[in-house]
C-alpha cells in the first residue's frame, strides 16, 4: 500500500466500483483522495472546532464530533458534507482531530458505501 511520494495510494472496490485512495499525511494537515472517477473530485477543507486532549468517541449517541466543513472546488452538497461528517465519526480521523483537505468523487453516497469507504480508511490512517 505504501508508494513512492505517497503514504498510501491504492484501489479497492467499493460498492462493487473501483475506488482510489490517496493519502498523504503532513505534519499539520492530511490530504486525502477518495475517487471512482479516475480523476480528483470536489475539494473540502474539514477542521476541527475544538481539539480534544485524550479524545475518545463521543459519549453520548447521536452527538458527533464538530467540525467546519468548507468547499474549496465543486458542487457542494448536503449529501456530501453528511458523508464527511460519517467519515469523520467512523474513522480514526475523528480520533486524529488534524484538519485535513479531502478530494471526494463517489459516484453513489449511502449508508452502505460510506460504512466501505470507512473500513478502506481504518487501513491507512
Amino acid at each position: 500500500m505504501k508508494s513512492p511520494g505517497f503514504d498510501f495510494q491504492f484501489c479497492e472496490k467499493v460498492n462493487e466500483i473501483p475506488t482510489e485512495f490517496v493519502v498523504q499525511k503532513f505534519k499539520n494537515q492530511t490530504f486525502i483522495v477518495i475517487s471512482q472517477f479516475g480523476k480528483m473530485g470536489n475539494l473540502f477543507t474539514v477542521k476541527f472546532d475544538k481539539v480534544e486532549e485524550n479524545f475518545a468517541n463521543p459519549v453520548q449517541v447521536g452527538v458527533g464530533i464538530p467540525i467546519t466543513i468548507n468547499c474549496n472546488f465543486g458542487p457542494d452538497t448536503d449529501e456530501v458534507r453528511a458523508g464527511l461528517t460519517f467519515l469523520v465519526n467512523k474513522t480514526k480521523l475523528g480520533e486524529r482531530q488534524k484538519d485535513f483537505l479531502i478530494s471526494f468523487g463517489l459516484k453513489e453516497i449511502n449508508g452502505k458505501v460510506l460504512r466501505e469507504v470507512a473500513q478502506v480508511l481504518e487501513k491507512c490512517l
